[in-house]
């Protein structure tokens, strides 16, 4: 048995997580995406891996506020996500890398993005 990478790479480090794993929830706002997106630069600089939940995030084509059919969808987030995980070295470890998670009944993936 032996422990998860990032404890390897990191233990006795004043810097670095310790968790190999962090789950997150993005909040259908633009103040949740890009505060999601911040917290996702910092974990994975700290080499964690990240996992996040999209399906609150409005489809595309849906209404904000009083403004009809304006939303751009999850798909231009999720590239922004992308972006920054590619950015963000882990710590010369290795690359970022952010597994997305969204419902099969979400608006998105009915309608073929």
């Amino acid at each position: 048995m032996t422990v998860a990478t990032p404890t390897l790479s990191n233990a006795g480090k004043s810097y670095g997580q310790l968790s190999s794993c962090f789950i997150d929830t993005v909040d259908d706002s633009l103040d949740g995406i890009y505060l999601n997106n911040w917290d996702i630069a910092r974990l994975s600089k700290d080499g964690g891996g990240i996992g996040i939940y999209y399906g609150k995030v409005r489809a595309l084509g849906s209404d904000i506020k009083k403004f009809k059919g304006n939303s751009s969808g999850v798909v231009p987030w999720i590239r922004l996500l992308n972006d920054t995980a590619v950015s963000v070295d882990q710590l010369g470890q290795r690359q970022g890398a952010v597994a997305i998670y969204l419902d099969v009944f979400h608006k998105d993936i009915m309608n073929g993005f």
